[in-house]
């Protein structure tokens, strides 16, 4: 990507900084400057573009995401646009044909009331009972996420350590459970990968980005150590906390399949005087 395209696109983050959501604020956390803002995203957007889109990306309208194409041949970036445009090509078909707003309940409408009244909920239950539980541990993650977990911790993990050998105190049942898993992620991965692939073929990519595909993710879902990218520590654990702050955004947008959001966005139970409905809002929204 050329000097000119990066200054267009940080152009476009500079003049529309305030509708963009910088990142999760953890409780008592104090938000950044817009000049913090826009010196960190700058830096990003130089250093890793991926990592710049998976933070920011959706906040990107289609022609600023098109700047990207240069850069297909990395992986992740490719990952990350095709998911971003295919989201966004959704979105538009849905409004051309949408009549009237859908029932509320996990998808939101940021102008609604209501909606205020549930986030604070989310966030409530969020802070209260998620927060530094299993539910941000590695294992929950992979499962649900296998391929944000992938990209963010589990390519950096080298494989003697990732799959360690059974402790003899394992009883045979959690052993099955643990196979059942890792089968469960495999398929997930197998499924992605298949997926990225077909979009390659329709858009007919060179085979130098194939075969840097194949460098990327195995056939069985698992790294060579030899393939483990070599990072320090201190960026090991500012991944892993990007990688739950993306997953806390995930659950506070609804986006968790298997999580039962009624129980939380109707029940008085979650409700906190405290939170201030205007800084939810605008950290989620």
């Amino acid at each position: 990507m050329d000097i000119n395209t990066k200054e267009e696109i940080f152009d476009h983050i500079s003049k529309n900084l305030s509708s963009i959501q910088f990142k999760t604020l953890r409780e008592n956390e104090i938000e950044a400057t817009d000049d913090e803002k826009l010196t960190t995203m700058k830096q990003t957007l130089e250093n890793d573009p991926a990592l710049f889109l998976t933070k920011w990306g959706k906040f990107l309208p289609k022609n600023e995401l098109e700047k990207f194409e240069c850069l297909r041949g990395d992986y992740e970036v490719n990952w990350h646009l095709n998911k971003l445009l295919s989201t966004q090509n959704k979105n538009t078909i849905s409004s051309s044909i949408a009549s009237e707003p859908p029932i509320i309940s996990k998808q939101l409408l940021p102008s609604s009331r209501h909606n205020k009244q549930i986030l604070n909920r989310r966030y409530k239950y969020l802070t209260t009972m998620l927060d530094n539980t299993s539910y941000f541990g590695d294992e929950a993650i992979e499962m649900r996420e296998p391929s944000l977990y992938e990209d963010y911790v589990g390519q950096y993990i080298p494989e003697e350590e990732r799959y360690k050998q059974f402790d003899d105190d394992v009883d045979l049942i959690d052993r099955v459970y643990y196979d059942i898993d890792q089968s469960y992620i495999h398929d997930r991965l197998q499924e992605e990968k298949r997926i990225l692939e077909e979009q390659e073929e329709e858009e007919e990519e060179e085979e130098e980005e194939e075969n840097e595909i194949e460098k990327k993710v195995k056939g069985d879902g698992m790294a060579d150590n030899e393939d483990v990218p070599q990072i320090s520590e201190e960026e090991k654990q500012q991944l892993r906390a990007d990688l739950v702050d993306i997953m806390r955004n995930k659950f506070m947008s609804g986006d968790d399949p298997d999580f039962d959001y009624d129980a939380v966005d109707f029940n008085e139970e979650y409700d906190d005087v405290n939170v201030q409905e205007q800084e939810i809002q605008g950290t989620y929204i």
